[in-house]
């Protein structure tokens, strides 16, 4: 079985992915590994930054001066160019009849639910997307972050306040996309603990 854990970023995806690992015994991925070795793979600059357009943003204390619908399309693009390297892992790993976890923000609904509707795949794969709509409780999450590298550490609190509209912004539209297509989702609370237990027993159901 293949388990996606998609949604916004900066909602606990790693976490839980390393959670189901530890109760499933099944080795997992960020998407984000996958999305710097595709990045890299492409030599032409101007289509680079065209394909992954935060690349070019080395500095996330200027994240704030980027309009949020803005960083919300960057992020979408990012989605889009992933695609297929995100379909060849997967694929590949049910071809081999190998479980895994992957997990990330590149996993949209639309691209995934593509996959699940072919009749070899979609007994092979689980799939849910985390949301958020409360800007406190994301702010919360980011001061609570004890991720070996988190990209918003050193950031001024303008930053992440912009950085959590843009999670909210991304979170809306993973929320209209998998409405539309009948796939699962699931609102953050304030109780992360709770929200790991809950999200980890619908993808095992």
């Amino acid at each position: 079985m293949i388990y996606l854990i998609g949604g916004a970023p900066r909602l606990g995806k790693s976490i839980m992915a390393r959670k189901l690992m530890e109760k499933i015994h099944t080795p997992w991925l960020s998407v984000d590994v996958l999305r710097t070795v595709v990045a890299e793979t492409i030599q032409d600059t101007n289509q680079r930054k065209r394909l992954f357009p935060f690349v070019e943003e080395d500095n996330n204390d200027k994240l704030f001066q980027i309009p949020t619908n803005s960083l919300v399309e960057m992020q979408m693009t990012e989605g889009e160019s992933m695609w297929s390297a995100i379909s060849s892992f997967i694929r590949h790993q049910i071809a081999v009849k190998n479980d895994f976890i992957l997990e990330g923000v590149y996993l949209l609904p639309d691209k995934i639910d593509k996959i699940m509707s072919e009749k070899q795949y979609q007994k092979n794969v689980k799939a849910i997307f985390i949301i958020a709509s409360d800007e406190k409780m994301v702010l919360n999450g980011f001061r609570s972050n004890t991720s070996h590298h988190d990209w918003l550490e050193g950031t001024s609190d303008i930053t992440k306040k912009a950085v959590a509209q843009f999670v909210i912004g991304v979170s809306e539209k993973f929320r209209i996309s998998a409405s539309r297509i009948g796939m699962q989702f699931f609102e953050r609370t304030h109780d992360f603990q709770s929200d790991v237990e809950n999200i980890i027993a619908k993808l095992l159901h």
